[in-house]
């Protein structure tokens, strides 16, 4: 009896090992919500339910919107070194166009990382996004590289074409699906890259191959490098570089041929940054000329305790206008410049109070445009994160 009880004993122990050695991966659940009211006088009558599309009626110029996000980070470390992670956004608001939850995904990926670098498979920024510096001198969310101000509350169809929305940020795949590598960080440097095989591939959909009914980009190509060094104890610096390269599915449209450089200083509680992009005559009308498309944006912030303050500004053009106003042969030259001023106060751990206020003006040099358009916003709001 006692053998036999000695041998169970061992297989039970020998189950607990296993176990272990098999434990879960971590699993972790966060997210934000985001409150604003805004306020908004502008030449055209307001933007209706969602930035980019027409209102019927006369816009209130003022209101109440939320931003909520939902994110599942799943991750777990093998004993021969690589690790890998798992995260999954779900977009969480409310839908007022109908009136139900519209939960979908946003940034689905899951990444393999370890000496060697980093592999990231799925729906994710690449590398002109992440290699563009121009957001770290804003605060989070507010100034022309946020969603959240400028870009929700004004009527951006007057930026006509392909004039940004925001700060330096030209031709990208988003978050079209995508294979990603990063290179680990060597004095202070990095190199990533990223191919999508079609921009209107995502998640689940898969676009066919120049299909009417899916024209888009093809073959995909995002580079980018960085340096970051620090000077001192009080100054650290950073330098980037990249580039944006696919083939227009509609022979009728330019190529995507963009790319971007940018710059950050930090220095005791300020930031600054700046970042020019070009790009050139990328997704325009073949038929149209003097139509090149290039901008930069600055920011200065400061942070000082639980406060941060905040300036930006942006400025882009381009050479001729792809919409309807114009015949192919125009050359009118269309601008926009777009000024924040902001701030922020942390109240505790995940929630913030925030203010910005924003002037901007487009329009078009020597021929008159009906999509002209200037105006200042304000808005106050408050984020929680979890």
């Amino acid at each position: 009896m006692k053998k036999l009880l000695l041998g169970t004993t061992a297989l039970v122990g020998a189950s607990f090992a296993a176990t272990a050695a098999m434990a879960a991966p971590e699993v972790k659940i966060g997210g934000f919500l985001d409150f604003q009211a805004g306020f908004m006088s502008q030449d055209t009558d307001g933007f209706g339910p969602a930035p980019g599309v027409p209102s019927v009626n006369t816009e209130r110029g003022f209101g109440f919107v939320t931003d909520t996000e939902v994110t599942i980070r799943v991750s777990d470390k093998l004993d021969n070194g690589l690790a890998w992670s798992v995260k999954i956004e779900l977009e969480a608001d409310a839908d007022n166009a109908n009136g139900t939850a519209n939960d979908n995904g946003d940034e689905v990926s899951l990444v393999l990382s370890g000496s060697w670098g980093q592999l990231t498979l799925g729906n994710e920024d690449g590398p002109v996004d992440s290699k563009n510096y121009i957001g770290d001198a804003m605060i989070t969310g507010i100034g022309v590289t946020g969603a959240r101000g400028f870009r929700r509350w004004t009527d951006t169809r007057s930026f006509s074409n392909n004039l940004w929305v925001a700060g330096a940020d030209p031709q990208n795949s988003s978050d079209a699906t995508k294979i990603m590598y990063y290179t680990p960080t060597i004095a202070g440097f990095q190199f990533g890259v990223s191919y999508s095989a079609d921009s209107n591939d995502n998640g689940r959909q898969r676009s066919e191959d120049g299909g009417t009914s899916s024209v888009g980009f093809e073959n995909w190509w995002e580079i980018g490098a960085s340096y970051d060094v620090k000077v001192s104890d009080d100054l650290a610096l950073g330098f980037t570089a990249a580039a944006s390269l696919a083939d227009s599915e509609d022979t009728s449209t330019e190529d995507i041929r963009s790319w971007l450089v940018s710059a950050k200083a930090e220095f005791g509680g300020f930031t600054a940054a700046i970042a020019y992009a070009d790009d050139g005559k990328s997704d325009t009308l073949k038929s149209l000329t003097n139509k090149d498309t290039s901008g930069y944006a600055a920011g200065l912030k400061y942070t000082t305790g639980p406060y941060v303050v905040g300036v930006s500004y942006m400025h882009n053009k381009q050479g001729a206008n792809a919409g309807t106003e114009q015949n192919s042969s125009a050359t009118a030259k269309f601008t926009s410049d777009v000024f924040t001023l902001g701030a922020q106060y942390t109240l505790g751990a995940g929630l913030v109070m925030y203010a910005d206020t924003w002037y901007f003006t487009s329009d078009s040099d020597g021929v008159k445009s009906a999509s002209e358009n200037s105006g200042i916003g304000m808005l106050i709001g408050t984020r929680a994160t979890f």
